[in-house]
């Protein structure tokens, strides 16, 4: 693939392989990696300070039960109920930021992704802009997933099987235009068929990142003021990930839908003499 229109036709006429997938994600991210950094800075930064704070608290409650546990000592019932409640509350707060805020950064991701790829000139700032337009969709899709997803993980198998089929419904409203639950719906025909086959890219793909999360962990090891920069460090490999995702989901979405769901309004494209940034 020498040149980003012949990768382009690749992307939009034929069913990819992993290597050529990977390798297509992998170039996109590189090109937009400006765009990329750019977006860790600004909405990154914000999120990983939340959650390093969040996280910190749950391991300050944790090393807590564990001290008093290891010297005899035994919580009353009123103490066990106010840190159960704390607990709750974080991973409550941990879940809405997965669901709710990360997806503004991803979703920027995702629309750089596929605009680079068709080679229009635009504002990295404008994919994050244009992202959050979609907040309102992403609310009340993302508190359906986030419902399903927890009371189908008690039970492991269907946790995992709708986590995969639900997979691409990020990238069905931001790229294609896909309104409320009609998101959750056609990511499952995109999956449809091709269940375990997604499921094992995404395997890899996991593997790939989970060992340069783990690079990065060793020089940040996970702990107080240093959780907030493993953290917001580890959105680099996440912006790979969701780079190749994303060219997974254009794959097959021009593939079995055609390009109709992909085209956007002129105006998407920016003035040729407008910077990037």
């Amino acid at each position: 693939m020498d040149d980003m229109k012949e990768l382009r036709t690749v992307v939009y006429s034929r069913e990819m392989n992993a290597i050529e997938l990977i390798s297509a994600g992998f170039r996109l991210f590189l090109e937009n990696i400006k765009g990329i950094l750019l977006g860790i800075l600004i909405i990154g930064l914000p999120l990983s300070i939340l959650l390093g704070i969040v996280q910190v608290q749950l391991l300050n409650l944790t090393e807590k039960v564990q001290q008093l546990n290891t010297s005899d000592l035994y919580l009353s019932t009123q103490q066990l109920t106010e840190i159960s409640l704390q607990m709750m509350g974080y991973y409550l707060i941990l879940a809405a930021i997965g669901v709710f805020l990360q997806p503004i950064l991803d979703m920027g991701f995702m629309k750089m992704t596929k605009w680079r790829l068709e080679e229009r000139k635009f504002r990295s700032i404008t994919a994050y802009a244009k992202s959050m337009l979609h907040t309102p969709t992403v609310l009340w899709v993302g508190l359906v997933y986030a419902i399903c997803i927890l009371f189908a993980s008690i039970l492991l198998i269907p946790g995992i099987y709708l986590g995969i089929v639900w997979t691409f419904y990020l990238q069905c409203i931001a790229l294609a235009k896909r309104k409320g639950l009609d998101a959750l719906g056609h990511s499952r025909m995109l999956v449809r068929g091709r269940w375990w086959r997604t499921f094992g890219f995404i395997f890899f793909v996991g593997i790939i990142v989970s060992a340069c999360s783990s690079i990065i962990g060793i020089f940040f090891p996970s702990k107080y003021v240093t959780e907030i920069l493993s953290i917001w460090i580890a959105y680099l490999p996440t912006a790979f990930s969701t780079c190749v995702m994303t060219v997974l989901f254009l794959n097959r979405e021009s593939g079995l839908f055609g390009m109709e769901a992909l085209q956007e309004e002129e105006e998407t494209q920016e003035n040729e003499e407008t910077p990037e940034i």
